[in-house]
């Protein structure tokens, strides 16, 4: 769960920066927005946002991007740029990204009453002595928990992947370079990312089926039912190791958008420190280069919680 919860503050982290990177609206965050919805996990998230955001300088109000499209029109585009609303990517963070902090919250106390359990089979009862022949082992509490917990590490898992789709493509980047190459045409930029970005988001789609409706009857029916909690950890474990790998990868692509925008020097209060963090170890990508060692550290720095990222 601490992992978990790491993986999700590093993941807003590099949603901010990604919505810096594309000077896009801060209103869909806006409290008033997330408070009329009204779950904890969506108006959570949306505070967190405001955090990392705060008093950023590349970010634009709705009415400064109507106002820049409106100039692209009179200049005689005969199509804007930019769309007025940013795409659900942008926009829907606090609603899409929420049930994760939720769920976070949920599973936690199920984990630790799971833990200080007696999943003996058979049962003495000290008071009494009565053997009591028992199914206290099935591990049904944990296994759904868990498989809970990978459906939302897809869709964190997704959300880096549509995110990071929008930052290379210059036809919805307002104005970035289209694959994030510094030399456009000499350098193929950040491709290679993406197709590992894709590649994780997909094994993270494999591994969030559920694993408590795969069971098969076995020991000649006397374990007919089986809740496989072993198979929703242990696929929880990988599902959540290639989401934090995943997000490294959406961090490093933030960065490098920011880098292009000229607007490290415009970030968030909380965004700033992130961006500084990464750019110790990770230089700005001028050519082609290898990446593998940018995305181990950064995973492993998210795992052991060194990036300076607020708490909730």
């Amino acid at each position: 769960v601490e992992d978990a919860d790491a993986v999700l503050r590093a993941f807003l982290a590099a949603a901010a920066l990604s919505v810096e990177a594309l000077g896009a609206s801060p209103e869909p965050y806006h409290e008033w927005v997330q408070r009329v919805k009204g779950h904890e996990g969506q108006k959570r998230v949306g505070a967190y946002l405001r955090r990392l955001l705060e008093g950023s300088a590349s970010l634009r109000s709705t009415a400064e991007v109507r106002r820049d499209i409106q100039g692209e029109r009179r200049a005689g585009a005969s199509r804007a740029s930019e769309s007025v609303q940013s795409g659900y990517s942008v926009r829907c963070i606090p609603q899409g990204i929420g049930p994760m902090y939720d769920t976070l919250r949920q599973i936690r106390p199920v984990l630790e009453t799971e833990a200080n359990s007696a999943n003996d089979n058979p049962l003495v009862d000290p008071g009494t002595g009565h053997i009591f022949h028992t199914g206290n082992f099935y591990g049904g509490h944990t296994a759904r928990a868990l498989d809970g917990l990978k459906l939302d590490l897809a869709t964190a898992a997704n959300w880096a992947n549509a995110l990071m789709a929008v930052l290379v493509d210059d036809r919805f980047s307002n104005g970035l370079p289209p694959a994030l190459a510094a030399h456009t045409g000499v350098n193929t930029g950040f491709k290679g990312m993406q197709l590992s970005m894709t590649a994780l988001a997909c094994a993270v789609r494999q591994l969030a089926s559920p694993s408590t409706i795969h069971p098969l009857p076995t020991e000649q029916y006397n374990q007919d039912m089986v809740s496989l909690g072993v198979h929703a950890a242990l696929t929880a474990r990988d599902a959540l190791e290639r989401t934090r790998d995943a997000v490294s990868i959406l961090l490093l692509t933030a960065c490098q958008a920011i880098d292009l925008r000229g607007a490290a020097a415009r970030l968030g209060a909380g965004t700033r420190p992130v961006y500084r963090a990464i750019r110790s170890f990770s230089s700005f990508v001028k050519a082609d280069r290898a990446m593998e060692d940018d995305i181990t550290e950064l995973s492993r720095r998210i795992l052991a919680q060194e990036l300076p990222l607020p708490e909730w």
